[in-house]
């Protein structure tokens, strides 16, 4: 009786052993794009969001792992360049000048951008400035904006809205942004500044653009920096939802990745009328010292029957954990919501299995680790990865995996306690059932 108790004792807890190493927490079909036997895919950054590389596999229909190596993305992350501008002020019209021409002129060595007055018409002095221009017309034709940097100082706590206009001649204008929102706060020991406002990926080859505000010398503008990247170059970026774990006090929250992540942005929202300071950190490793990424103030905030809204905090930081603190003894919102912009892992795969194919985010009993690219690419040469015909995962099998990647093993070992435990109920009542036998 003692042998049979311990062979079912044995063979339950290797039942519950086997689950455990089992339980994947996610697996999505892949749809091939062509017979090639090589084949790469972005991973959705919803689904991939806190998952460690080792947890990633591509499997065939009966679950053997496929070779595969990750793609180095790097190169992309680098093709992103700044370009420095000095601005010229902008005056303010008179009733004698045209609605939209503007001219630069050159007084004493400093250029202004004034507007141009009707023929034979003097020109006012005036020291309104209501805008600045930027010369752009020599930017690579290739190149995009994506977003303008402005080193600006304006009325503490105050809202400014700007509008961003582009013109190839000074005379006729097409609005790119219609209404944007900088800010700047004076704290006791620094001044955090809201001024970097998103572009649509625009090409100011041969253009200029144009800053405007309503009220004149509500701005003024040092110096500007163009963000962005060659159009070969430019990459989807995907916005992702995530739930950082504040802390008691609600003075601070943060998130990890489970791998390292990189990150084009961040998105803060409140719909709490008031205004809050806050720094954004990040780190590269749980060791590591946490640095300072970005700052800003998240805000909702309503003025002559206007809201305003933050806008997105943009930066470039490549980085295992984020935290957000709030500062000048302030709290988070209490419903503040986070959202990062994250460019999609790549990886290249052999299917050489049994199809159907599927992407695996879980447990890896095989414990195959993934090759290099030049290992899984017969004769390869630098750059031949970009050539591979592109697989995808099923878009409406897409799941949000938005979980702190410690909360993965704590499910993985809730599920085995959960069935051992279970289990051992089961053992108890045959036990005594047989002792009643017996």
């Amino acid at each position: 009786m003692t042998k049979s108790r311990a062979t079912i004792l044995a063979a339950l807890l290797l039942s519950a052993s086997a689950l455990a190493a089992q339980s994947g927490l996610l697996q999505l079909p892949i749809n091939l794009s062509s017979n090639d036997s090589i084949q790469r895919m972005a991973l959705p950054a919803s689904v991939m969001l806190g998952a460690r590389p080792n947890e990633v596999q591509i499997v065939d229909a009966t679950g053997k792992a496929m070779q595969m190596a990750w793609l180095d993305n790097t190169a992309q992350a680098a093709s992103v360049t700044t370009h420095a501008f000095a601005p010229y002020p902008i005056l303010e019209k008179s009733a004698n000048q045209a609605a939209s021409n503007l001219r630069v002129v050159e007084r004493n060595g400093t250029r202004t951008v004034e507007w141009q007055g009707t023929q034979n018409a003097p020109q006012p002095a005036t020291s309104q400035v209501v805008g600045a221009l930027l010369d752009t017309r020599n930017l690579p034709a290739d190149w995009r904006a994506s977003s303008i940097g402005l080193n600006a100082d304006t009325a503490a706590g105050e809202l400014q809205h700007i509008v961003i206009d582009t013109s190839s001649n000074l005379t006729d204008w097409q609005t790119v942004v219609s209404d944007a929102v900088i800010t700047q706060l004076s704290l006791p020991n620094q001044t955090l500044s809201q001024s970097t406002v998103e572009l649509p990926n625009i090409n100011l080859h041969n253009q200029y653009l144009r800053i405007s505000w309503h009220t004149p010398n509500a701005v003024k503008m040092h110096s500007a920096n163009l963000i962005g990247s060659n159009q070969t170059a430019q990459t989807k970026h995907e916005l992702v939802r995530i739930e950082p774990v504040k802390n008691s006090s609600n003075t601070s929250s943060s998130f990890g990745f489970g791998q390292t992540t990189h990150i084009t942005g961040l998105e803060l929202q409140s719909k709490t009328n008031g205004l809050v300071p806050v720094q954004v950190l990040g780190r590269s490793a749980p060791e590591a010292p946490w640095h300072p990424i970005a700052s800003g103030t998240v805000f909702q905030l309503t003025q002559n029957g206007t809201t305003s809204v933050n806008g997105a905090f943009v930066f470039d930081a490549t980085i295992t954990e984020l935290r957000i603190d709030a500062l000048n003894n302030t709290k988070l919102p209490a419903d503040l919501t986070a959202s990062i912009r994250t460019q999609p892992k790549q990886l290249a795969f052999i299917h050489s299995g049994t199809p159907p194919y599927a992407l695996h985010i879980g447990a890896n009993p095989a414990n195959i680790a993934p090759l290099n690219i030049a290992q899984l690419m017969p004769n390869y040469h630098t750059g031949d990865e970009s050539a591979l015909p592109f697989a995808s995962v099923n878009a409406s099998e897409q799941a949000a995996l938005n979980h702190a990647p410690a909360n993965k093993s704590y499910v993985l070992w809730a599920v085995l306690f959960a069935v051992v435990f279970l289990l051992a109920g089961m053992v108890w009542v045959i036990l005594r059932q047989m002792r009643a036998r017996g």
